[in-house]
């Protein structure tokens, strides 16, 4: 059967199934409004798949490969392989302990063994296989494996006795249950383990579980009010960000979990009510959230899983009847939680994310991209705030094309960078499985409490729509910066003239989008007090930057050398450089110090890398600017004209370097000269500060220290949440969801 073919053959027998049941359902029945609702959903997730197609096909093939580079080896060479010491000698310390309960299957286990050593994780972990008395070769082959640790059971007690009996064993600090039937994918156990210990409140974390034929097993689970259960997205492209994002779920399948050992000592373990097996994980993380902790599901985790490979699938023999007996215990223990949950099927916000309390919808230009510009970096901070004030957030990169213009499309997945907001639980939907904003809007639009806007023409393009569509929501105008502002005093440095009226066409939209947003978001107070002569009334907020502050990481003993730091996509920044090159460096290299310029920053132009020197650098994109910014002794950011505050200044302060700027690179900012910063406008002026900075221990240490000290009180995460709370409590009163 073709991949298509095999997309759209559930939508075909769906529609024959659901109109056998809505035949039996009379019109007036509320049943008859549920199915049809829940057909409908699940025919546009189908439909969405089917419009993802090429992009699944080059996923899929990427995880092929992936999992064939893991195994490379024949199944006749696993045992070999194994018992010559594959695996490797265990850490002294180990962080984790993976526990794999196993009953026969040999061949499963020498598998999975394999994956877990091969995907050479950073996270220090020991291996525990729990063998419950398997009647075949387990025992022989197993037990001569070093660097794994054997243990048998004296008699068969089933999965939940096996596991207990791993954690008994663990010398980890954290507990990591997987089945024998898996194969694990790059990153199972360091996102997992990521996740525990960065979020907040996280107790118990679980793995996407996808099936050999690359259909999605599950995302997380959902427990509904008479205790059956669904696996979130089984059985749908693994691919589709409909799953693909961190999110707290009801349950996670024990195939692949982390918990916290003392959290899980203190639960008391898998309930042995459910011995052999079944609900025991489902039991788990219900007792976790009763501990006040939190269950979250971290797609980054991937791990490929041959369900029912040791106890099959049928529900009626072995086994794996026990899931229906113990679907009945679950139920009488937990009945008072269960009386919040939805009847089955009802898919609504509390089955969705029990956690988040409000939804919000932010929609910018491009994904963030915070290895690249100033901005990215502020906006990958405020959606990972939204989410730590207990927000869903739904993130779209979009086109901003005109009013007026058929609806845009939304922008593609962005690799590395997609997926850093997935995995601290912002939804991304991207093309090609979702096209358009507009479509999502009238979709999704009566869910939503708060929408943010980023930039103008983005607010231009969407701030209708969401006022059609979502009426009930309150919209959030993001400037980033007053575009207005610097594309003028561009046009004025240059005596550009058809910028000069691209300016008036920005001011035109930027004041439009203040007069119609309910709030406006500005960096500095004077932009804010722009904004209030432009458009007396409007409500306008300051929000300025957001950093996580680094600190310095080495004393000023050993450095040396400058540093200038911005992405090129920016023009202030290629005026900034060709001025510092050609007008002010020249002056520097005279006082015949043997000083090194170090030009660092995303989308470098050809005509600035054609100014590079013996002394001038030209670096381009650097990932992690730590190591530049221990080594080098000061900054600097000649800018000539833009507008709001400066990323690049607070960056260096916040690595304790100091900066020598201008007049334009602290306007708004509050710092001041010779008190955090220096600040020149002349070049020869500038030189003589990046000379004098140079040479003068007592002033670095004097500026470094009060720079640290003004960025960790202005622009530090922290303080900014405790604003950002007010204000969306405020504007989207949170939503309690049981």
């Amino acid at each position: 059967m073709r991949p298509w073919a095999r997309l759209l053959a559930p939508i075909r027998r769906a529609r024959a199934e659901i109109a056998r049941e809505l035949a039996r359902l009379p019109e007036d029945r509320p049943g008859h409004e549920v199915l049809a609702e829940r057909a409908l959903r699940f025919v546009r997730l189908r439909a969405e798949d089917v419009r993802g197609l090429s992009f699944h096909r080059a996923r899929a093939a990427a995880l092929r490969a992936e999992v064939a580079a893991l195994l490379p080896w024949p199944e006749a060479e696993h045992e070999r392989l194994l018992v010559e010491g594959f695996l490797g000698p265990p850490p002294d310390e180990p962080r984790v302990t993976v526990i794999i309960p196993v009953y026969g299957k040999l061949e499963l286990t020498l598998r999975c063994l394999l994956s877990v050593r091969a995907t050479r994780e950073r996270t220090p972990f020991e291996i525990v296989v729990v063998d419950d008395c398997s009647p075949d070769r387990t025992e022989e082959v197993l037990s001569r494996v070093p660097g794994l640790r054997y243990v048998r059971n004296e008699v068969n007690g089933g999965f939940v006795t096996s596991c207990n009996r791993g954690a008994a064993e663990a010398r980890g600090r954290s507990l990591h249950f997987l089945n024998n039937d898996t194969v694990v994918l790059p990153g199972w156990l360091d996102r997992l383990v990521e996740t525990l210990e960065t979020v907040e409140g996280a107790g118990l974390v679980g793995s996407r579980l996808v099936y050999p034929t690359l259909r999605l097993q599950e995302s997380g689970g959902i427990v509904w009010r008479d205790a059956s259960a669904t696996n979130w997205g089984n059985g749908c492209d693994p691919f589709n960000p409909t799953y693909g994002s961190l999110r707290d779920v009801d349950y996670a399948s024990a195939a692949s979990v982390l918990i916290d050992r003392a959290l899980f000592e203190a639960i008391g373990g898998f309930d042995l009510r459910y011995r052999p097996a079944y609900y025991e994980d489902t039991d788990l993380a219900f007792a976790v959230r009763a501990h006040g902790r939190r269950t979250l599901v971290q797609p980054a985790s991937r791990v490929v899983h041959h369900e029912g490979g040791t106890a099959g699938t049928d529900v009626a023999v072995g086994m794996k009847k026990h899931q229906v007996v113990n679907q009945a215990t679950f139920r009488s223990k937990w009945t008072k939680v269960l009386a919040s949950h939805g009847p089955s099927g009802e898919l609504g916000p509390r089955e969705r994310d029990r956690w988040s309390e409000r939804t919000v919808l932010v929609v910018a230009t491009a994904t963030p991209r915070p290895d690249a510009d100033s901005g990215s970096v502020d906006l990958a901070n405020l959606l990972g705030l939204l989410r730590t004030l207990r927000s869903r957030v739904i993130f779209f990169a979009a086109h901003p094309v005109p009013r007026g213009v058929p609806a845009p499309e939304v922008k593609g997945h962005d690799g590395a960078y997609t997926e850093a907001l997935q995995r601290i639980g912002v939804e991304h939907p991207h093309a090609p499985y979702e096209p358009s904003v507009a479509r999502w809007l009238r979709e999704h639009g009566e869910e939503l409490d708060l929408v943010v806007l980023t930039r103008a023409r983005i607010a231009d393009r969407f701030l209708p729509l969401v006022r059609r569509y979502a009426p009930q929501a309150a919209v959030v105008f993001n400037t980033v910066d007053l575009h207005y502002l610097r594309e003028q005093r561009e046009a004025a440095h240059g005596g550009k003239r058809l910028l000069a009226l691209k300016a008036v066409d920005t001011r035109r939209r930027e004041l439009r989008a203040v007069r119609e947003a309910d709030v406006t978001l500005v960096l500095s107070e004077v932009e804010r007090e722009e904004l209030a002569r432009e458009v007396p009334g409007a409500r306008v907020e300051l929000l300025p930057l957001l950093r996580s502050i680094p600190g310095r990481s080495a004393p000023l003993a050993g450095r040396r050398d400058v540093i200038f730091v911005g992405g090129f996509s920016h023009r202030p920044n290629v005026d900034a450089v060709e001025h510092l090159v050609r007008d002010v460096w020249p002056h520097v290299r005279a006082a015949g110090t043997g000083l090194t310029l170090h030009v660092v920053g995303s989308a470098m132009p050809a005509e600035i890398r054609a100014l590079a020197a013996a002394d001038v650098v030209m670096h381009g994109q650097v990932p992690d600017l730590a190591p530049l910014f221990a080594r080098v002794r000061l900054s600097v950011a000649p800018l000539r004209y833009g507008a709001g505050l400066k990323g690049k200044v607070a960056d260096s302060l916040g690595h304790g370097v100091p900066c020598v700027t201008t007049s334009i690179g602290i306007e708004g900012s509050g710092l001041a000269h010779e008190a955090e910063v220096l600040v020149a406008d002349e070049p020869r002026a500038f030189a003589s500060e990046i000379l004098r900075l140079h040479a003068d221990d007592a002033l670095w240490q004097r500026l470094s220290d009060r720079g640290l000290a003004f960025v960790e009180a202005r622009y530090a995460l922290a303080a900014h949440r405790r604003r950002l709370e007010a204000l969306l409590d405020e504007l989207a009163p949170r939503r309690r969801r049981g």
